[in-house]
């Protein structure tokens, strides 16, 4: 049975490129109902621009990840970034029992 599954790892620059196109393609099949296809194109176009995308690798306090299918192809993307009191897109999610009440959890903490 051949290989299917994605490997998950950090994107690069090499990266872009694809997942602009990704981003893009998967913003106007979500947004273009909601606001036309015609302005949802334009909107991703100047939202999501490899040069644009590229940016955020070099953005502190953040990281960028992708699936890559075993022909190479980019099929997934996820970006978090972290700041000041709130890690994540989801939150502290970390919680010790032991640490003393009222203390941040743990990946919050400097």
């Amino acid at each position: 049975m051949p290989d299917t599954a994605a490997r998950i790892h950090h994107m690069t620059e090499a990266d872009t490129d694809q997942v602009s196109a990704l981003i893009h393609a998967s913003w106007v099949r979500t947004y273009g109902p909601l606001m036309g296809e015609e302005r949802a194109e334009l909107e991703s176009a100047k939202k999501h621009r490899p040069e644009m995308i590229a940016a955020d690798l070099k953005r502190m306090h953040s990281e960028s990840f992708v699936g890559e299918a075993p022909d190479g192809r980019i099929v997934g993307y996820a970006y978090a970034k972290v700041e000041k009191g709130y890690c994540g897109s989801t939150g502290c999610m970390s919680r010790r029992p032991s640490r003393a009440a009222g203390s941040p959890p743990a990946c919050c903490m400097p």
